[in-house]
C-alpha cells in the first residue's frame, strides 16, 4: 500500500499554490520550492532563523527603538 500526502505550498512572493513545485534541496538540506511562473525559489524551513521572511523588518524595528 502506497500512501501519498499532498501539501498546498503558498509562495512567499505571490499567493498561489498551483504553480509551486518541488525543486530539490537547499544547502542546509531543507526542501526547495519553485514558483514556476516567475522562476523564483524559496524554502519553508531554514537552518538559521535570519533567513526567514519578516526577520529583517524585526531587526530594523528593534534597532530603531533602542
Amino acid at each position: 500500500m502506497i500512501i501519498i500526502a499532498t501539501v498546498d505550498v503558498k509562495c512567499y512572493f505571490y499567493p498561489q499554490t498551483k504553480t509551486v513545485k518541488n525543486y530539490g534541496l537547499g544547502l542546509g538540506g531543507h526542501q526547495l520550492y519553485r514558483y514556476q511562473a516567475y522562476c523564483r525559489t524559496f524554502q519553508l524551513e531554514y537552518t538559521y532563523r535570519d533567513y526567514q521572511a519578516g526577520i529583517k523588518e524585526q531587526v530594523i524595528k528593534r534597532a530603531m527603538n533602542n
